[in-house]
């Protein structure tokens, strides 16, 4: 399937836990669309970095921070004291080894996220990072200084303390001043100052995502950690309290195994009865929770924060167990708990299983290329499909409409074009093009849809919103990804929904291959959807698949009959009608039998009324 950069993650969490069980939770479901490194616990043991966990289907290895009320390290714990569970699986727990690291290296990332600290703030951040990079830092440890403008192509740690210093030097909070000061926000975030908090967000967690990356790819032997330096930043139109980005970036840091230490100088903590969270708050302690590292925040939030990430680093438990999955390539969830009263916890929320050796390559060899900034502009929704068309190739479908606001009126800025530039990793151009919204005004010259042939493999969609006049109001860079099929299992591509409002117009796009899909997910009761999905088995040939309409609590309804026309690509084809459905969240189950079991799909959608 075509994913964007990331994928696709659902994430709960509970910020922090003083309770005698399970003092850590996540439950994380998460749809892998490719291999990952396999959780490493590399907290040293005798000098020496701990092997992977999950590495094969006996021996698996977790780090633990465990402190007492007081924020100090916890002794003495055997491993009846802890609780493990895996999938909500109870482990025993073989080993629990207290771990002093105080003479192993570290590498800091420090992320100073200039967009959302207010200017006033700008000194006391620098004085404090400063302070503790002369007292704190080892001769042996290594250090990053990244910005959310920064060059994200080439991140590697140094020991220069020198650099370290002139970077940190130079930081300056811009929080509430959109006045622009590079050519990029020249060029596309001041032509549209509404978007501008929404790109700025973005820019942020894709700094986050290249420095976890960075740190996954840097062989230096020592343990990361993240500093982020952030009095956060939520976006209105996200019906999630911690968006799809910011679950994207907890994924990659967690594949560094690298903890986020969040600080957050001028963001107040809510009361603990509050209800609601703000959206600022609940994201950067999801971002903290979810990768066992800890938020910071107030006037004190480096005085507090920043001696607490020390003892954690240099004091923790490494707990072995044998792994129930084996070499499975998922994400697996993670729950670790403590037998003592007021005793905290803090872990990974999950972790990747290792995969075996082919798919693991075949991964590999697709995510090349240099890292670069991703964003998502409020001011438009797309879809982005693939279907397969012989060795090596398949076409690429990209629709788009504009953004609605929670339901609402669409947002400020009437887009009427979409410049979408489609490329390979190298530089190879495969589109080019101005594209029209999804049932808007036909036009000979510009298309409803962007359709190209692409290599299987990474696809880069960059593309710039356009108003009647062609002037530029916002941009969107994403990742999309052609997969290959799999040798062992049957291959379901994106399924698409085709919105038609009368019975010719239902005709007309059943029999049209190349008829543009419906980029949102909302609908009329009025409405008659044409589901479309391709599917393959190991071999590449075409296969059945099977349609269920379910309604939100995921109950089966009634099974959609294919129809008997096909459009190109081994694609089959539904009907559904929307007039005997009440209003509601429903969902369709598309499913295919393989030599190995059945693989499934779930397509999502709403009915308004």
């Amino acid at each position: 399937m075509i994913v964007p950069e990331g994928g696709s993650d659902v994430y709960t969490f509970d910020v922090r836990f003083h309770t005698r069980r399970l003092l850590l939770t996540g439950c994380v479901a998460v749809w892998l669309g490719a291999a990952a490194p396999a959780l490493t616990a590399r907290s040293p043991i005798a000098g020496q970095t701990s092997p992977p966990a999950a590495v094969n289907a006996e021996l698996a290895r977790v780090t633990a921070v465990v402190t007492n009320p007081q924020g100090q390290p916890l002794r003495g714990l055997k491993p009846a004291d802890f609780e493990l569970l895996v999938d909500g699986i109870p482990q025993t727990i073989e080993r629990a080894e207290l771990v002093d690291a105080r003479a192993t290296p570290r590498v800091f990332a420090f992320l100073l996220d200039e967009f959302h600290i207010e200017p006033d703030g700008s000194a006391g951040v620098r004085e404090a990072l400063l302070d503790f990079l002369e007292r704190h830092l080892a001769p042996a440890d290594l250090g990053l200084v990244v910005k959310p403008l920064d060059p994200l192509t080439s991140l590697s740690p140094t020991a220069d303390r020198e650099s370290l210093r002139q970077a940190i030097g130079s930081f300056e909070g811009r929080k509430g001043q959109f006045e622009p000061r590079t050519d990029f926000e020249r060029n596309y975030m001041a032509q549209a100052p509404e978007a501008v908090a929404w790109a700025r967000a973005q820019i942020v967690t894709s700094a986050l995502r290249a420095v976890g990356a960075s740190l996954s790819r840097a062989q230096t032997g020592a343990r990361p950690v993240v500093v982020l330096v952030s009095d956060g930043f939520s976006r209105s139109r996200t019906r999630r309290d911690i968006p799809a980005d910011i679950q994207s970036a907890i994924r990659i840091v967690n594949r560094a195994e690298a903890p986020v230490y969040a600080f957050a100088p001028a963001l107040v903590a809510p009361a603990a009865d509050s209800p609601q969270p703000a959206g600022a708050f609940s994201a950067l302690a999801a971002l903290a929770a979810q990768t066992g590292g800890a938020l910071s925040s107030g006037p004190d939030a480096f005085a507090r924060g920043l001696p607490g990430m020390l003892r954690a680093l240099d004091s923790h438990y490494v707990l072995t167990y044998r792994a129930p999955h084996g070499k499975d390539g998922r994400f697996h969830e993670l729950k670790v708990g403590v037998r003592r009263p007021g005793a905290e916890v803090r872990a990974t929320a999950g972790y990747l299983a290792a995969q075996p050796a082919a798919p693991r390559l075949e991964s590999a060899a697709a995510s090349r290329g240099p890292v670069r900034v991703l964003r998502r502009s409020p001011l438009i929704q797309t879809w982005s499909g693939f279907s397969p068309r012989g060795a090596g190739k398949g076409m690429v479908t990209v629709t788009w409409e504009r953004a609605t606001l929670k339901g609402t009126a669409p947002l400020r800025g009437r887009a009427t074009r979409l410049a979408v530039t489609a490329s390979t990793p190298e530089g190879t151009t495969l589109f080019d093009s101005l594209v029209g919204p999804v049932h808007g005004p036909p036009s000979p010259d510009v298309p409803s849809a962007a359709i190209f042939e692409a290599p299987l493999g990474p696809v880069r969609l960059d593309m710039k919103v356009l108003d009647e006049k062609g002037v530029v109001l916002d941009t969107d860079s994403r990742d999309i990804r052609a997969p290959n099929t799999r040798a062992d299992l049957p291959t379901i591509y994106p399924p698409a929904i085709l919105r038609t409002r009368s019975a010719r117009e239902f005709r007309e796009v059943r029999d049209d291959p190349l008829a543009p899909p419906a980029p949102g997910r909302d609908f009329r009761r009025t409405d008659r959807l044409l589901l479309r999905v391709a599917a393959v088995d190991p071999e590449g040939n075409r296969t059945a698949v099977d349609a269920v309409l379910l309604n939100r609590l995921r109950q089966p309804m009634r099974t959609l009959p294919p129809l008997t026309a096909l459009t190109e690509g081994n694609t089959t084809q539904f009907d559904l009608p929307l007039s005997p459905l009440a209003p509601g969240e429903y969902s369709v189950r598309l499913s295919v039998n393989g030599p190995s079991g059945v693989v499934a799909e779930y397509l999502s959608f709403r009915v308004l009324g």
